[in-house]
């Protein structure tokens, strides 16, 4: 089970500088090495462009940006692999001013990044430090890593907030020594709506779309010791990192191109609307037919407008949708816009949103109206289930006339629009799609 925790200066996120060393440094690697040029460089079928497929048998580190200090080492070793004969050598001692680690930059404005290798930690450090696997960057600011903490062994990762604070996650309880590892972890940066998920021995054991951190780009992974006195003796191999831009198209396996809203699903896709989710082995799915809630309609609008700068307010707008709630930030800018007022049902007449509410098709229309500036109407409704008194008459008539709409033809040859019907993810994005057309996004 995960388990979310906070700790102190004095705790995972001290250096121990003091400490004895409890652990004996390994000795330096050799300087020749025996490789098996020419073998074919490792696959993965995770969706994306491949930056690095390394397994090392070249002998060199030349795709990275190793950097060492004082005692320590990057190097490629022959000592162990996880297949064929070499692997990635990261040694760091408890020296003052030891550093070992490679970086892999990334194509500018990547958004989305994956990192996948075998990684076998021989010797660890002192207790209130950590062995990194995958440390993500956006410039010089690390918005998330995953490591094995020495204290307890756990499987770890760390998210870095906007206040440069860090919330903790153990994912496994007991990463032990002297074994190779399967670690694969995906990061989609979104400000408050970012994505990542990790996978331990090709098993899923994080995913979440709500993490809140300070960018939406990615522009480096990197392995290995990140400050002094991280100590440590890691063996990389098969390493694989993958990334995609804001304009990348995801592949879904539940919408193939035959699907009725695929060109629709396609788009929102590219414009970054959406990014589905990740299945255990690697492959993304959309949901098309799973019922929107009202918190993540809010999400695809304010990325369907770019995701524009706004800092929420310090106090909620809703009674039922606190600060830290996952879609906080585009609920409280779909207030300011005036696209929702929520519910008047909160203690003492205090609005509420119902995040988990499911969005109607006439609640839907209401939306995309008051996106687009609440236009006057002045045609009259086709729809015999939508009569002139109905609360979203305006709204429906306006979507329908713009062709955002066109209900069910019915035999008699009148229409329906179905207002109280739920609003299915393919439905929302055959919706903004057309809304696109006539008012296009930022």
């Amino acid at each position: 089970m995960k388990r979310l925790y906070r700790l102190g200066l004095s705790g995972i996120l001290g250096l121990a500088l003091g400490a004895s060393a409890a652990i004996v440094a390994a000795p330096a690697e050799a300087a020749t090495v025996t490789c098996q040029p020419g073998t074919a460089a490792p696959t993965d079928s995770f969706p994306g462009t491949t930056v690095v497929a390394d397994n090392f048998e070249s002998g060199t580190l030349s795709p990275y940006s190793p950097v060492t200090q004082g005692t320590g080492t990057a190097a490629v070793s022959s000592t162990m692999a996880h297949d064929g004969a070499c692997s990635a050598y990261l040694h760091a001692t408890i020296d003052a001013g030891s550093v070992s680690n490679m970086s892999v930059p990334l194509p500018s404005g990547a958004t989305h990044a994956y990192a996948a290798g075998w990684f076998n930690i021989t010797t660890a450090g002192v207790a209130g430090n950590d062995v990194p696997y995958f440390r993500f960057f956006s410039g010089a600011t690390r918005i998330m890593d995953i490591f094995r903490y020495n204290s307890t062994s756990n499987f770890v990762l760390r998210v870095t907030a906007p206040d440069g604070t860090f919330s903790y996650t153990t994912m496994v309880g007991t990463v032990a020594l002297n074994s190779w590892h399967h670690i694969a972890m995906d990061v989609t940066a979104n400000g408050s709506a970012t994505a990542a998920q990790v996978w331990f021995d090709d098993k899923s054991v994080f995913s979440s779309s709500t993490l809140n951190i300070s960018a939406t780009s990615v522009s480096s992974v990197m392995l290995g010791s990140e400050h002094p006195t991280q100590q440590a003796d890691i063996y990389v191999d098969d390493l694989i990192v993958k990334n995609e831009s804001a304009s990348a198209s995801y592949s879904f396996t539940d919408v193939t191109s035959s699907y009725p809203f695929y060109k629709e699903i396609t788009w929102a896709a590219d414009a970054g609307i959406t990014t589905g989710w990740v299945m255990p082995d690697k492959t993304r799915q959309f949901r098309p037919l799973e019922s929107i809630s009202r918190e993540a309609m809010a999400a695809f609008i304010y990325r369907y407008m770019g995701s524009p700068a706004y800092t929420p307010p310090a106090t909620p707008k809703f009674a039922d949708y606190p600060t830290n709630s996952p879609y906080y930030k585009e609920v409280s800018w779909l207030a300011d816009q005036g696209i929702t007022t929520g519910y008047n049902d909160g203690p003492n007449g205090a609005p509420t949103f119902h995040p988990q509410g499911t969005v109607n098709r006439d609640t839907m229309a209401a939306f995309i109206y008051r996106l687009n500036g609440s236009p006057a109407v002045t045609v009259s409704s086709n729809f015999n289930d939508v009569p002139a008194n109905y609360p979203f008459y305006k709204e429906i008539t306006w979507l329908a006339n713009n062709k955002i709409t066109t209900g069910w033809a019915l035999s008699n040859g009148t229409s329906e629009f179905r207002p109280g019907i739920a609003v299915a993810r393919d439905a929302t994005a055959a919706f903004l799609y057309r809304t696109n057309a006539i008012y296009p996004r930022p």
